[in-house]
């Protein structure tokens, strides 16, 4: 229902501690990498980065996708919008830095 009516639905430990973790150590790493190419234009792009990611670019990412994919709420969630077996075909990550300015669309926060 949140979905539904706020765009949007919020899906707190979705993933474990270690693995979100694990999963930040590898975007930081991959930032200075990102070829202009593979980046996506943001708004305010100073000091935030977005680009996709594919589960075998880093062990990290194919156990985040493993806890995702067998977490029974999420699962419902997008059985409930997409139907019986819902596949993800493409993934993408938006990371902030600090000094990164507030977006005035697609906000990084509720106070942005």
């Amino acid at each position: 229902e949140n979905i539904h009516t706020h765009g949007l639905s919020m899906f707190p430990s979705l993933i474990s501690r270690d693995t979100a973790a694990a999963l930040r150590e590898y975007m930081l790493k991959r930032i200075p990498t990102l070829t202009n190419r593979e980046k996506h234009i943001l708004i305010e792009g100073s000091n935030r980065w977005s680009w996709n990611i594919g589960a075998n670019d880093d062990p990290t990412v194919a156990q985040a996708l493993k806890e995702v994919a067998s977490n029974p709420l999420f699962k419902s969630t997008l059985e409930q919008l997409l139907g019986r077996n819902p596949a993800v075909l493409e993934i993408c990550t938006i990371t902030a830095g600090h000094g990164a300015k507030g977006q005035h669309f697609h906000s990084d926060t509720v106070h942005s």
